[in-house]
C-alpha cells in the first residue's frame, strides 16, 4: 500500500473516532491533525489539533503538532511557546527539541540551536537529522567542512 493511502486510511479512521466521541478523544484529535499535518493541509490540521490542546492540556504530543504546524506556517513565536510547553510535558519529545532547533538556527541562534541538538542525540543518538543540523551549527560558525 502507498503511504499516501495509508494517511487517507489513518485520516478516514480518525474522523470516525472523533465523530462518536469528540469529548472524549484526545489522542484521536492529535492523530487526525498529524494525518493532515503529514498532508500538508496545514489549516484543516489546525483546526483539528487546537481541538485536542483544551481536551487534554497536558498532551505533549499535541503542543509538539502545534509547534510543527506553526513552524511550518513561519509563526517562529508561536512555534517556540508550543514546543517549550510540550518540552514541559515530555522531556523525550525528539521532535519538540528537533523543531526547536530548526527555530534557533533559522534565528541564528546557534549555542542554543546545538542545544537542541545535542538533547535531542542523547534521547536518540541514532537521529541522522540531529546530526545533520548539528553539522549545518558547525559549518555556520566556521569550524564544520
Amino acid at each position: 500500500m502507498c503511504a499516501v493511502q495509508e494517511l487517507v486510511d489513518a485520516e478516514n479512521v480518525y474522523r470516525e473516532i472523533v465523530r462518536r466521541d469528540p469529548v472524549h478523544r484526545p489522542e484521536a484529535w492529535n492523530n487526525l491533525g498529524f494525518v493532515l499535518l503529514q498532508q500538508h493541509r496545514l489549516d484543516e490540521a489546525k483546526s483539528v489539533l487546537v481541538r485536542a490542546k483544551p481536551l487534554d492540556p497536558d498532551l505533549a504530543t499535541a503542543r509538539t503538532n502545534l509547534g510543527s504546524l506553526k513552524l511550518m506556517q513561519g509563526d517562529l513565536d508561536g512555534a517556540k511557546q508550543d514546543l517549550l510547553q510540550a518540552i514541559e510535558l515530555d522531556r523525550t519529545s525528539v521532535a519538540a527539541y528537533g523543531n526547536l532547533g530548526i527555530i534557533y538556527l533559522r534565528r541564528d541562534r546557534l549555542d542554543d540551536a546545538s542545544a537542541m541538538f545535542e538533547m535531542l542525540l542523547s534521547i536518540d543518538p541514532t537521529d541522522a537529522n540531529a546530526r545533520a543540523m548539528l553539522d549545518e551549527v558547525a559549518v555556520r560558525r566556521g569550524t564544520g567542512s
